[in-house]
């Protein structure tokens, strides 16, 4: 491992700007000197810093990133690498990343205009073309490849520029560890997933996936774990872009395409090739527009300036200790409070829509009442734990945004090895073996079954969220005990990262919710007009005769004229929990 740089000691630390899974961020100041700029000091994980592989790389890589000058390259001063940390010195940009903007524009079910999407990504292409073409002092190659594009490291400032940034860490990126390493994972090309040499084809690759989730407004590659996720990468399955692609200008899609063509020898071959393409479906709008090169080139850095606007989120922690440093910059901003998710062609919701009712934060089971708790942690977003006791039992659930992470329990059947019995995944004597050498894998059931060859490593992600949801729609069933709900409270158990949706897990358990409530719910708001929102329906994965219903309520029809339609009471009141459980969620509402 290279010496140090620098020592933390030279930057004074303000305030936290940023903290994600792959980096910090903390607005400083050097003690002695000047820079032209705002600095932040992006510091990376000490997991990583302890690594000498990686520490050696990170050296070169800010070697290199320090000789880069482009105006489409947010500047790196200098960088560290010693006991004391391993970051980054950059200027500090004013504006929002691309994370941030997407979000924003995904709650208000917007999509970015095509020809501002692809003016976006030509700026970030002509950071990338210096990049990869740029050379040292003695004009030997740089060979600088970004390798952790996503919509992250892509600033749009409030002047309307479009500024690449994390040059320097950007291959971090593919070790990014927690709940954040989704946000990268999905960009990395398909030699990055095999562990292959990588070159600015990758980049390419990577731009062409953000430029794509810029034209759908949703993910380009999204699966319910990430072994799965980077299969998806690897075989550069584009299904989802076949499904939400439709409002893409084909010739558009066809660039995309292009970058994303999972042989090299038929992607572009470089960034320039890339922007090139895009400047040629930009001058071709512009004549069918009738606009002139210069008044389409001011209508899209106005609105560049616009959409920089979007707010930032504020890191909540206090300050480190001055010897703390760390990563740049510009939060995954939320809407503004009172922003309602439809477009601004619509009226605002109007107040005579009151929401479900709240549990209070402890209280007695009763039938239905865990159904209820579920459905306010999904409809509020909460960060909480949800204790359940019944008789010598309990269930001890963590949910992160809503949505479970993971569910501790006394329940026999609860245990995973019971559960994968019940499944006929293992017999009883393969149970027995496991559980003989558990002390081996630190009593780690998954990774037991996967090194003993009993289970392949992607039916052992499978298998867990499986059994997490299990655990919660049995718990649904439970009509005496006591709860409690404890906002704010994190799991303090290791868990991997499942991707759960309480929304689906509410969507199992319709049979727990008592008759009485429904036909009483019912009664009341039957002939209410209704307010529903599609979008949100597919989590909770309803067979088509209910979604096809459901549409019908979309359209404006009551409970009342649906539930008329059925001849069956029973496939009434099935039809009556699922309106239910969407009230309790916020998805359906009524005047």
């Amino acid at each position: 491992m290279r010496g140090p740089v620098g020592t933390p000691g030279r930057y004074i630390v303000g305030e936290r700007l940023e903290a994600h899974g792959v980096a910090e961020v903390f607005r400083a100041e050097p003690v002695e000197g000047e820079l032209d700029a705002p600095i932040v000091l992006k510091r990376l994980p000490d997991a990583l810093a302890g690594e000498p592989d990686f520490v050696t790389t990170f050296v070169d890589d800010a070697r290199v990133a320090m000789r880069l000058d482009h105006a489409q390259i947010v500047k790196v001063h200098d960088f560290v690498a010693s006991e004391q940390g391993v970051y980054l010195v950059m200027d500090l940009v004013d504006g929002s990343d691309l994370h941030a903007i997407l979000a924003f524009h995904a709650k208000q079910r917007r999509t970015l205009p095509a020809e501002l999407a692809a003016h976006i990504a030509v700026q970030a292409l002509a950071g990338l073309d210096y990049a990869h073409r740029a050379s040292g002092p003695r004009g030997e190659p740089l060979h600088a490849v970004h390798g952790g594009i996503a919509p992250s490291a892509i600033v749009v400032t409030r002047q309307g520029q479009v500024k690449l940034t994390d040059f320097g860490i950007g291959r971090v990126s593919s070790r990014a560890r927690g709940d954040d390493a989704r946000r990268w994972l999905r960009y990395l090309s398909p030699e990055q997933v095999r562990g292959e040499p990588i070159d600015g084809r990758s980049d390419v690759w990577s731009l062409g996936v953000v430029l794509a989730e810029m034209a759908m407004g949703t993910r380009l590659f999204d699966a319910p774990d990430d072994v799965q996720l980077l299969l998806m990468v690897r075989r550069g399955d584009l299904v989802r872009l076949d499904e939400h692609g439709a409002e893409i200008p084909r010739a558009l899609e066809a660039i995309i395409r292009k970058a994303l063509a999972v042989d090299l020898e038929q992607r572009f071959a470089s960034a320039r090739a890339f922007g090139d393409a895009l400047m040629g479906f930009l001058a071709a709008t512009r004549r069918r527009a009738g606009t002139s090169l210069a008044d389409q080139r001011r209508q899209l850095d106005s609105e560049l300036v616009t959409i920089a606007a979007i707010p930032r989120e504020r890191a909540t922690s206090s300050p480190p200790a001055p010897s703390t440093v760390g990563r740049i910059q510009l939060a995954k901003a939320s809407p503004p409070a009172g922003v309602r998710a439809i477009s601004d062609d619509d009226p605002p919701a109007p107040r005579a829509f009151p929401r479900a009712p709240t549990s209070p934060p402890q209280g007695a089971l009763t039938p239905g009442r865990v159904v209820d708790l579920l459905c306010g942690i999904a409809r509020d977003n909460r960060t909480c734990a949800l204790v359940l006791e019944s008789g010598t039992h309990f269930k001890h659930a963590w949910f992160h945004d809503g949505n479970p992470v993971f569910v501790a329990s006394n329940v026999p059947e609860d245990r995973f090895g019971e559960f994968l019995v019940r499944r006929a995944v293992l017999t009883r004597d393969q149970l027995d073996h496991v559980l003989a050498v558990l002390d081996r894998y630190q009593g780690r059931m998954g990774q037991a079954l996967v090194s003993l060859g009993l289970i392949g490593p992607v039916d052992a992600i499978r298998l867990l969220a499986s059994q997490v949801t299990a655990k919660l729609v049995s718990a649904c069933s439970w009509q005496d005990g006591t709860y409690e709900l404890r906002d704010g409270e994190t799991n303090p158990y290791p868990a991997l990262t499942l991707e759960l949706d309480t929304h689906a897990i509410v969507g199992k358990s319709l049979s727990a919710l008592p008759v009485d409530r429904l036909t009483t719910w019912s009664a009341r708001i039957a002939d209410s007009p209704p307010e529903l929102d599609l979008a949100q329906l597919r989590a909770f994965a309803f067979d088509a005769t209910a979604l096809d219903r459901l549409a019908d309520v979309a359209a404006g029809a009551t409970l009342h004229t649906i539930q008329d339609r059925m001849s069956s009471p029973l496939e009434r009141l099935h039809f009556t929990a699922i309106a239910y459980v969407l009230w309790r969620c916020g998805i359906l509402r009524f005047a």
